[in-house]
């Protein structure tokens, strides 16, 4: 996160030095933060009738790359109807369920 920066006015002491802003919520402001909901499904939805592992995992978001998702997946992270699968070119079809990270993607069809 970026922190702002300020601009002083020059004077004797601070001759245009940059200083650090704190930025703060106000006291009677609650921060709300989104946590994700353990163990729900997300649908998918796919136009082909099967598709690669990795890229399902593409697909989803879940990851932004292809090497990503084949490092992820060849190190066990990624499971597939409940059982980790190490192969990224896996060909999966509508009704599997593929989970990562604590959440969890049907493949559905359009």
């Amino acid at each position: 996160m970026k922190v702002p920066v300020k601009k002083l006015k020059s004077s004797p002491v601070n001759r245009g030095k940059l200083t650090r802003v704190d930025v703060r919520p106000p006291v009677n402001q609650q921060i709300e933060k989104k946590v994700p909901v353990e163990n729900a499904v997300e649908t998918v939805e796919i136009v082909h009738d099967v598709i690669r592992l990795d890229d399902f995992m593409k697909l989803c978001g879940c990851f932004g790359t292809g090497g990503m998702a084949k490092m992820a997946i060849q190190g066990g992270e990624v499971s597939l109807n409940g059982e980790i699968c190490l192969q990224r070119g896996k060909k999966i079809s509508p009704g599997d369920c593929v989970s990562y990270g604590g959440r969890v993607y049907e493949v559905g069809r359009r």
